[in-house]
């Protein structure tokens, strides 16, 4: 994701070292709600229909927007 922001985003060198960080927060807190509490809430099957929607949406969104901002904001979806 980051070689692709830099070639054919021309993302800023602040968005590309963040990166990492907009996608490591929210996936931490992501597992810790997701083992803790959808996971009774939900169920199982559920929960992993819910994330592969959510990083379905993020590889939808790469396709079609050329915006590095909304990209960048886009890729917390990935969890």
């Amino acid at each position: 994701m980051i070689a692709y922001g830099k070639t054919e985003l021309n993302m800023t060198p602040l968005m590309l070292a963040y990166m990492d960080a907009v996608f490591a927060v929210p996936q931490l807190i992501a597992g810790v709600l997701v083992g803790v509490y959808f996971t009774r809430k939900w169920g199982i099957q559920k929960n992993i229909l819910f994330l592969l929607g959510c990083s379905l949406a993020f590889y939808i969104i790469a396709l079609y927007v050329n915006n590095p901002y909304i990209i960048y904001f886009s890729y917390i979806l990935t969890d």
